[in-house]
């Protein structure tokens, strides 16, 4: 009976040495959309829960989180703190990602912010910054 609990203590052991290793993995990759098109993927950050984020390769290359994309006037963007807060819209439309998951995709790491405009002529800017 002491041989089985020695082996189970070692079986114990390896599990959480593999836990760990692999928390250290996740936490250790940054939150981005690469190798991924444009779709919605699901981001984990350290200290929270996943979320679903759109992503976008079509404009500057891959590897974009869309923060703010507005289409069309369907969706008014004269929202509450709250909203703004928590994000607003649909995630393959008009949206506002939200303060918050800014916040925690931004805390742990730098993240470059790509700026794309285009007006009512189709004639598109666009800013590029670290």
């Amino acid at each position: 009976m002491l041989a089985d609990l020695v082996k189970y203590e070692a079986k114990i052991k390896h599990l959480e040495d593999t836990i760990k290793n692999l928390e250290k993995q996740q936490s250790a990759a940054p939150p981005s959309c690469v190798p991924f098109g444009d779709d919605i993927q699901t981001i984990r950050v350290p200290g929270a829960d996943a979320f679903q984020v759109p992503c976008d390769s079509k404009l500057a290359g891959n590897g974009w989180i869309v923060i703010q994309r507005r289409i069309d006037g369907s969706v008014n963007f004269n929202q509450t703190w709250d909203e703004y807060q928590h994000g607003f819209g649909e995630l393959r439309g008009n949206l506002w990602l939200g303060l918050e998951r800014l916040h925690l995709l931004t805390k742990h790491q730098p993240h470059e912010l790509y700026i794309q405009l285009q007006d009512f002529k189709n004639e598109t800017r666009y800013a590029r910054s670290l």
